[in-house]
Order: structure tokens, then C-alpha cells, then sequence
């Protein structure tokens, strides 16, 4: 009984220190929460002022997206994992990928629960690289 009470409360520990570890680690996720919060354009990659990415913004609809920029060459979508997270319902449980050619690719999350909804814009990916299909 004490080996176990003793297991358990080292394995728990461990756990919560490799947490705080990770929290700890500057990286991306703090960039992109801070690009969120300020209302910024939410991008990977160093952009332009003249591209047409440039109008994109975080939370923008898929609609408003092809009006600005027109039909993307191909679309992709997956699935995040998040559906299995028990009493999970959050939007983000897919995704879809806008690709266009020569810009780069736009990511939509849709905005309902359940991952239903009207898809906005999670992320503008500038590469001027983009052959524009998926692979």
C-alpha cells in the first residue's frame, strides 16, 4: 500500500513538472496567442505589405476570403484528434486548408460546436513556393 501511495505520488509529480517545463519553453504557441490577442494577422513567414494574404485576418469567413482572393487552387481537409477528447465541444475538431498557388495556404476552423458551422480563418501560411496542391 505505502509502494503504491509512493508510485503514485512520484509519477504525479513528474507529470506536473514536465507541464510547467513546457509552458516555460518560449516557441510559437506564445507567438500565436500574442498575434491573437492583439488582433493581428495571425502568419508563418515573413509576408510582404503588398500581397494579397496581407488582407487576410484571423477570424475572417471562408466567403469573405475567395472574394479577396478568388478560388484557391485545391482544398484539403483532417481531422484534429480533438474529437476524442471526452465532453470536448470546441470548434476545433477539423480543419480545412485553402491552398492557393504562388501565395501560400489559409487555414479555417470551423466556428460551431462540434466542428460545424461557418469556417474563419485560424492561420495565413505565406509561401511563395506553393505549388498549390496537396500531397
Amino acid at each position: 500500500m505505502y509502494i503504491r501511495m509512493l508510485l503514485t505520488g512520484t509519477c504525479l509529480g513528474l507529470l506536473l513538472a514536465g507541464c510547467a517545463g513546457d509552458a516555460a519553453k518560449p516557441g510559437a504557441p506564445q507567438a500565436v496567442a500574442a498575434a491573437q490577442r492583439d488582433g493581428g494577422p495571425l502568419t508563418v513567414g515573413a509576408m510582404p505589405d503588398d500581397s494579397p494574404l496581407a488582407k487576410i485576418h484571423p477570424g475572417m469567413s471562408e466567403g469573405r476570403v475567395y472574394a479577396i482572393l478568388g478560388q484557391p487552387t485545391e482544398t484539403k481537409t483532417y481531422l484534429t484528434g480533438k474529437q476524442w477528447i471526452p465532453f470536448y465541444f470546441g470548434p476545433d475538431v477539423r480543419r480545412k486548408e485553402a491552398l492557393f498557388k504562388g501565395l501560400g495556404r489559409i487555414v479555417f476552423v470551423p466556428s460551431g460546436a462540434f466542428g460545424t458551422g461557418v469556417y474563419k480563418v485560424h492561420q495565413v501560411i505565406y509561401d511563395p513556393n506553393e505549388d498549390g496542391y496537396a500531397d
